[in-house]
């Protein structure tokens, strides 16, 4: 059968049968590019990411796919659907047993788990690789209350127990439970599953999974950041990163109003001070106004100081209901910062709210970041904007190559395109080195904010330069840009 002519739900099935496969045989993921040369569907693969039953990872090299527990569900494999839960389903049951027994005890590893196994399964000699492949699954029950993985992001080395194990009424049923709530519509593919949302008429919140959190309720800055590492199951780092977003949003205004930089509660008591305000939420000749921009400062200032920065110098690891509680809160914040208007001194001192945060004028710094094959294209906006595409360009603006892009946020990293910036370095140019092809260039991006686009040109160096025994090509250049 050719991938034209099988059905969505064909191709569905057999990458998630690919996927799964060579995890359980290899304990490695499965590249993306495998993927999309066998079998040519890109959205198919995008869809499964997003919906959660494919997480992957991309640490420096080829961006890795792996199952989550939906894809053991839905792989079309009758033996890895059953291998997949009866691990699952055994490891929940030794969990729930160490939970009570280990009261003392805090983190626990593999080996503890392989103990335990002994001690409630007393009569049965428990297969090693299945309650390895239970653990790794056991992250989308939200059974764990923190864990750490090993390099390749194949094992849970260490783990730490949630109460929530203590509340499942049926153990032999989770599985079941939990992955019904993938069931797609009938005669539909996996694209199409039924989101209710309603947690509290299929699954108990406790049991919130990675992929049963509507994105589409949240910000979208909080969104670019944090729904990755968010599916990825780092929930802590999601946590941080869409606080972080919300600090250099807030750091981007201040700066650009009074010069001077601060970071965490002492910029949000400043940002959103009574006295002098930066940012307004509020009419301040009125006591309801004065309250709530009170009231907010101290909500943005305690985040900062209770939630960002506990997770950011220690190793604080949070489960998946918890990560959403944030991620509403950073959702919330950032929201609020699109109602915020800027603070603008009177003769008499009061300040009035002349000019909103959205309407503020755009200010990107467009940069080259990074060292090959790892380069990157940065915008650093005072706004939230969207890339639509990246030129190559000679240095007389000859476009030599082109592709398009969607990234949007404050800080956007648009990879540099290895093959186009071959393609132009190896152009014919009047100002080319003629020895290695190096010389002036420009790259040009477009990029839109509200619904107005713009287009920045950004004045580059071409260099070759030899990282370890391999010659790389590199872009060099800074510049930045305002409106109005």
């Amino acid at each position: 059968m050719t991938q034209k002519s099988m059905t969505k739900e064909e191709i569905e099935a057999g990458v998630l049968s690919t996927v799964t496969s060579r995890f359980l045989r290899l304990r490695e993921g499965t590249s993306r590019r495998d993927l999309v040369v066998r079998f040519k569907n890109i959205e198919v693969l995008d869809n499964l990411l997003r919906q959660g039953i494919l997480r992957r990872t991309n640490a420096g090299g080829p961006e890795l796919y792996f199952p989550a527990a939906p894809a053991f569900q839905f792989c079309g494999d009758s033996d890895i659907t059953r291998f997949a839960r009866q691990g699952l389903t055994a490891v929940v049951h030794i969990l729930r047993g160490m939970f009570e027994a280990e009261s003392e005890k805090d983190n626990f590893t593999l080996e503890d788990l392989l103990n335990h196994a002994r001690i409630t399964f007393p009569d049965h000699i428990m297969d090693k690789d299945s309650l390895k492949l239970g653990l790794y699954l056991a992250r989308d029950f939200n059974v764990l209350g923190g864990y750490t993985v090993n390099p390749d992001d194949t094992e849970i080395t260490s783990f730490r127990i949630s109460e929530s194990v203590i509340t499942i009424e049926d153990i032999d049923s989770l599985w079941d439970v939990v992955t019904a709530r993938y069931k797609p519509v009938e005669g539909t593919s996996l694209n199409s599953i039924e989101r209710t949302f309603a947690f509290e008429e299929t699954v108990p919140m406790a049991f919130a999974t990675v992929s049963g959190f509507d994105w589409s309720v949240i910000h979208p800055e909080v969104v670019n950041v944090s729904e990755k590492r968010f599916a990825s199951s780092h929930f802590a780092d999601s946590v941080e990163a869409a606080l972080k977003a919300v600090n250099e949003r807030v750091k981007k205004i201040v700066l650009e109003k009074t010069g001077n930089e601060y970071d965490g509660s002492d910029l949000m008591e400043r940002a959103f001070s009574i006295r002098k305000p930066i940012l307004l939420l509020g009419d301040l000749s009125t006591a309801t106004g004065r309250s709530m921009q009170i009231g907010y400062m101290q909500i943005f200032a305690g985040s900062m100081t209770g939630i960002r920065n506990p997770k950011a110098h220690a190793n604080i690891e949070i489960d998946a209901t918890r990560a959403m509680h944030f991620l509403f809160l950073a959702s919330l914040l950032m929201a609020k910062l699109d109602e915020a208007t800027i603070a603008e001194a009177t003769p008499s001192g009061v300040a009035n709210t002349s000019v909103a945060v959205s309407k503020l004028n755009l200010v990107v710094s467009l940069s080259t970041e990074g060292t090959p094959p790892s380069q990157v294209l940065r915008l650093a906006a005072n706004k939230l904007i969207t890339v639509s595409q990246v030129e190559y360009m000679s240095s007389t603006e000859a476009c030599i190559a082109a592709e398009g892009v969607s990234m949007h946020g404050l800080t956007v990293d648009v990879p540099v395109n290895d093959n186009l910036l071959l393609k132009l370095w190896n152009t014919p140019r009047s100002d080319r080195n003629t020895f290695d092809g190096s010389g002036p260039a420009k790259i040009a991006v477009t990029i839109s904010d509200g619904g107005k686009t713009h287009h920045y040109i950004l004045p580059v160096q071409l260099e070759a330069i030899l990282i370890g025994s391999t010659m790389h090509r590199k872009l060099i250049g800074s510049r930045t840009f305002r409106e109005g």
